[in-house]
């Protein structure tokens, strides 16, 4: 049996809540290529700068992971060198991102799917 839960009721504020989503920074006694490794395996967003794409995108390939390409930059720290960048770009494992995102080619097929429903008379 387990024990139970205790619930205790906050008052969310929007900070609060973007600060709960944010991805923690790497303790200063982990080295990178480790903390990478483990969100890798975790399936994390991994958001990178311009300079450490380079360096780890054979791993990220490998992985499993795709490169956001509508918004090709996101404002966040890079996960290498903990460097607050305006132009990260974001990584997301291809789990997550074919069952949470749309991509402009099905938004397009979409559209032309319920613009040929619209002519039928079906919607």
């Amino acid at each position: 049996m387990s024990s139970p839960s205790i619930l205790v009721k906050q008052d969310w504020t929007p900070e609060k809540l973007t600060k709960e989503c944010e991805l923690l920074a790497r303790p200063r006694h982990r080295r990178a290529v480790n903390w990478i490794d483990d969100l890798f395996n975790l399936h994390k967003v991994v958001t990178l700068c311009s300079l450490c794409v380079s360096k780890w995108k054979p791993g990220l390939k490998r992985f499993g992971y795709r490169q956001e390409k509508d918004m090709p930059y996101c404002v966040s720290n890079c996960v290498d060198c903990n460097v607050f960048d305006p132009q990260c770009s974001a990584w997301f494992h291809e789990e997550i991102y074919t069952n949470v995102r749309c991509t402009k080619d099905e938004r397009r097929s979409i559209a032309r799917s319920r613009a040929k429903r619209l002519q039928a008379g079906y919607l």
